[in-house]
């Protein structure tokens, strides 16, 4: 029983360094970061979509959906140095 809570912890943690390292990128323009972004994005989308039942996911799914919406506009990708086609 606790060796699962432990497990679940660290890849909270593991999840928490994660964003931080992705929000700094974010926050300082890096290309990689906007396609990390992304990825994890959809995969709070696919995550919302697992937790309805439990009601988090009517909160997670429509904050991953503005943010992917708002990232492929062309200022946004100007400031992560993406092409930005006209």
């Amino acid at each position: 029983m606790f060796a699962a809570q432990f497990a679940l912890l660290g890849v909270i943690v593991s999840f928490g360094g994660l964003f931080v390292i992705v929000g700094w990128g974010l926050w300082k323009g890096a290309a990689w970061a906007w396609a990390l972004e992304v990825v994890l994005v959809i995969l709070g989308l696919i995550i919302g979509m697992i937790t309805i039942p439990y009601l988090i996911g009517l909160i997670i799914m429509p904050v991953c959906g503005l943010i992917l919406y708002y990232l492929p506009k062309p200022n946004v990708k100007a400031w992560f140095n993406k092409t930005v086609e006209v």
